[in-house]
């Protein structure tokens, strides 16, 4: 088996730089969204729910979603632009819950999109891999383009284009029959890691070459530090 690439390593001095900022940052951003329990119609909406979480994490201001800065990245086409319309009616923050109808209408929002790779064939369910993070930004924000064939760098691209702080991270091994692959991002607010975004994908190895995707998932948590210093916070 052949291993590839390389995972964060937690440190602490590196990823932790304002300890005030942090607790403040707990809790006025929103909690991440457990993906494990909750389905809708039958449906795991892991990445679609992630990204509704990344983009109000981005967006997001005192509760609600700041219009004016993403009506600025969207340019002049904002007024009828479906992401722009959505979160214009969906302006709201819950902190920890993101309302069944308002995940039906996201999904929606995303469906049956040329940009997309889909997990059936329905162009319903979005696949959980990082590719389609790039694709959603490059499909809704016109104004926004990336050109190396290198995803680090397309990444640092879009973190520069969303004046955002995020770090990304892959690994992965190569079997006879299964290529595996692993994707962090990291999330940085304040100087402070509050935030990991993880991809896994398992695909079929055809000569050591990806080839049909077997499975995969995605799940936006908060990092390794937070739950230590939350239970801090509320033992105070």
């Amino acid at each position: 088996m052949f291993h590839f690439g390389v995972k964060p390593i937690p440190n602490i001095k590196k990823d932790i730089s304002n300890i005030r900022a942090l607790q403040r940052n707990i809790l006025d951003f929103p909690e991440p969204i457990n993906n494990h329990t909750l389905l809708l119609e039958n449906f795991n909406d892991c990445f679609e729910v992630a990204l509704l979480r990344f983009v109000q994490i981005i967006f997001g201001e005192s509760g609600k979603i700041n219009l004016d800065k993403v009506k600025k990245l969207i340019g002049e086409t904002y007024n009828t632009n479906q992401l722009f319309n959505f979160l214009q009616k969906n302006n709201k923050i819950f902190s920890n819950i993101i309302p069944t109808n308002v995940r039906l209408e996201w999904m929606s929002l995303l469906s049956e999109k040329n940009v997309f790779n889909y997990k059936i064939e329905n162009k319903f369910l979005v696949q959980p891999i990082p590719e389609n993070v790039l694709n959603f930004f490059t499909y809704f924000f016109p104004t926004f383009r990336y050109e190396s064939e290198k995803i680090f760098d397309n990444f640092n691209e879009l973190f520069k284009f969303l004046n955002f702080n995020c770090k990304v991270y892959k690994d992965g091994w190569i079997s006879k029959e299964k290529i595996y692959e692993e994707t962090i991002i990291k999330i940085f607010i304040d100087g402070n890691n509050l935030y990991d975004w993880q991809f896994y994908q398992y695909y079929d190895n055809i000569n050591n070459q990806k080839g049909k995707i077997i499975t995969g998932y995605c799940e936006l948590k908060y990092s390794v530090y937070i739950n230590k210093i939350y239970k801090s916070i509320n033992n105070n």
